[in-house]
């Protein structure tokens, strides 16, 4: 088991190692592997704590581990509240792609990832899909607090009066 991850096996999933079977991992020495020999519905899923209001961006790697496949096709799938949104991964090549990712504004206290393989019955042969490097970030968004306000006026205002009052010098010819 991967700790805080939830695996629905139809067809496995493997951790595989550094170079194993000719993929390279994306970061670190591992990635997961699923799908393997021509299943489908496989998936991974976490929950994780989001603020309302809040922007987040669940970013992650993706390839194709074996195989050469296009109907080979991993969603990631957000559920933020009612609000779900999905990135479709296909034709996907045997190394790993970067800036995949998935960005929404958080509407409760939580929100779900899942990685689901959605190749469609039959197709895949032999290809598995392979994860790697799954981060959550965060920004904060929204109106400034009255304080940032304050500080900003003040500022303002002071570098202003500093104008004002500074005198020039005469040029000496």
């Amino acid at each position: 088991m991967i700790p805080g991850w939830t695996y629905v096996s139809n067809g496995g999933f493997d951790i595989y190692e550094d170079n194993e079977d000719g993929l390279v991992p994306a970061q670190g020495s591992y990635y997961v592997s699923f799908g393997h020999d021509g299943t489908n519905g496989g998936s991974l899923t976490q929950t994780f704590a989001t603020a309302p209001g809040r922007t987040y961006t669940v970013s992650y790697f993706v390839a194709e581990q074996q195989g050469d496949d296009p109907t080979q096709d991993m969603q990631a799938i957000l559920t933020n509240g009612a609000q779900q949104l999905t990135a479709d991964n296909t034709a996907l090549p045997s190394v790993f792609q970067h800036g995949k990712s998935i960005s929404f504004t958080a509407s409760g206290t939580s929100a779900t990832i899942e990685f689901l393989d959605a190749t469609p019955a039959g197709g895949g042969g032999s290809s598995n899909l392979a994860l790697d490097g799954v981060a959550v970030s965060s920004s904060v968004g929204g109106v400034p607090e009255p304080t940032s306000w304050l500080l900003l006026i003040m500022g303002i205002g002071m570098a202003g009066a500093g104008l004002r009052t500074r005198r020039t010098a005469p040029l000496i010819a």
